[in-house]
């Protein structure tokens, strides 16, 4: 089911901000975003099954790490180093760029 949800985000972007909005310019840069977000998603998943397993051993710390790491660490440098050199997409990437599974 992710996988058709995947590509239904992927190769339709157009067609389904077009069922919210007309405006022409919001599809097109709704478009270059989810397909941002979309491509990146599944590395976030190293980061929640990694958190899910310090805590499931026991670890609290290092699950307690990873999951500020990820808003605090990554995020919020990203954030704010990325749109000066990336503009729009800078600000989309570092949404998705924060990977702390590389931690791991």
């Amino acid at each position: 089911m992710s996988i058709a949800g995947f590509l239904v985000l992927y190769l339709f972007p157009e067609q389904l901000f077009g069922i919210f909005s007309g405006d022409h310019q919001l599809i097109i840069e709704g478009k270059h975003a989810v397909r941002i977000v979309v491509l990146a998603t599944p590395l976030v998943g190293f980061q929640v099954v990694g958190g899910a397993l310090y805590q499931a051993l026991g670890k609290a710390k290092p699950s307690l790490f990873l999951s500020m790491c990820r808003q605090v660490l990554f995020l919020i440098p990203l954030v704010l180093v990325l749109p000066r050199y990336l503009e729009l997409f800078g600000v989309w990437a570092a949404s998705r760029l924060r990977i702390p599974w590389l931690l791991q």
